[in-house]
């Protein structure tokens, strides 16, 4: 669930953003150190940071803040279901109470493993793929209760995105290892696709799976058949963003980075196609406007028909690790700070 939902669609239903360029109206640097990308879940707002998870009001009130014995440097969302915040630091996934902060259960893999991905959670299961350079990353399925494993399934490659769950199966892709497809019923994969380089997660949309490569975007149907392949887009290079899947459509960004890329998900036919002056970041979706930032610390909303800009601002932390959308208005993570504008 790397980005609103565990296809990581890049989507958020049920809101509103911005309809003109926002201000900030607060900020605070009570979220404990640097912030990945916020997750928002009602009325409370939730972040990962360098040095802990933490619980946040609308307005910038830290609620709660459960502190964690080692730093993590490059921290993953945190992902918040019904009364629970999962949220992975480096070599151990920990699921908290939503209201308070209170630890339930932590996770750490038997199998040796210096990193886990940003976990996925789809019904009573949580997903997530732990990797070390001694031997292939695994994929593990643990009870959402209590976090227990239920199984787990070795992949090949080496450095793993995180997974992502839709209509009965897991995607997991790995760099130097490709595509995979995993029956959750079967505990089994069902089919691999070799790709490389792989540059980020893939999403899943009605029409398929879509997976960003080093210069190129591919589609394959949920049963492993080829669908497309578009040259001159990719995704952003970051295993906490990806490509965003809406309304018949796939958002990437330029092999540079530097700019917007709309298909269509049925043909991989360009829709439209915007230039920045800097590397985008984050594009996310919410109804018929796309968000994204950039490496300047500027926010740019463009229609999603055909690209057309609607506002940018700028002031954002230059470090900006992502943004998300709430009740009309931006929620911003970055250099030891957590923003909203309006």
């Amino acid at each position: 669930m790397v980005r609103y939902d565990a296809s990581n669609t890049g989507s958020i239903p049920d809101t509103t953003g911005p309809k003109t360029a926002p201000t900030e109206t607060w900020q605070t640097d009570q979220t404990l150190g640097s912030p990945a990308r916020p997750t928002t879940l009602r009325d409370v707002l939730f972040t990962n940071a360098t040095n802990g998870i933490a619980g946040f009001t609308t307005d910038g009130e830290r609620r709660w803040a459960y502190r964690t014995n080692q730093p993590d440097f490059n921290p993953t969302p945190p992902v918040v279901v019904d009364d629970r915040v999962f949220a992975t630091r480096t070599t151990a996934l920990f699921a908290l109470d939503a209201k308070v902060g209170a630890e339930r259960w932590v996770f750490t893999p038997s199998r040796q493993t210096n990193r886990l991905s940003a976990p996925a959670v789809a019904g009573d299961t949580v997903y997530v793929v732990g990797q070390h350079p001694e031997h292939p990353p695994t994929l593990w399925a643990l009870a959402r209760g209590d976090g227990t494993v239920r199984w787990r399934v070795e992949l090949g490659g080496e450095t793993a995105a995180p997974p992502i769950v839709d209509g009965g199966a897991v995607y997991c892709v790995t760099t130097n290892g490709g595509l995979y497809a995993v029956d959750i019923d079967d505990r089994t994969t069902t089919w691999t696709r070799s790709l490389s380089p792989v540059v980020g997660p893939p999403a899943v949309g009605a029409s398929g799976v879509f997976v960003p490569l080093d210069d190129e975007v591919v589609a394959y149907g949920t049963d492993g058949s080829s669908r497309w392949r578009t040259p001159g887009v990719t995704g952003p290079r970051s295993a906490h963003d990806g490509l965003v899947a809406s309304n018949g459509t796939v958002y990437g960004v330029r092999p540079d980075e530097q700019g917007l890329v709309a298909l269509s998900t049925e043909t991989g036919d360009e829709q439209w196609r915007v230039q920045q002056s800097t590397d985008t970041r984050s594009p996310i979706v919410v109804d018929e406007t796309v968000y994204a930032q950039d490496t300047a610390g500027s926010i740019r909303a463009l229609s999603t028909a055909d690209g057309v800009e609607q506002w940018s601002t700028r002031g954002l932390p230059r470090e900006a690790t992502g943004i998300t959308v709430t009740g009309g208005g931006l929620i911003v993570g970055g250099d030891g700070l957590l923003a909203r504008y309006d």
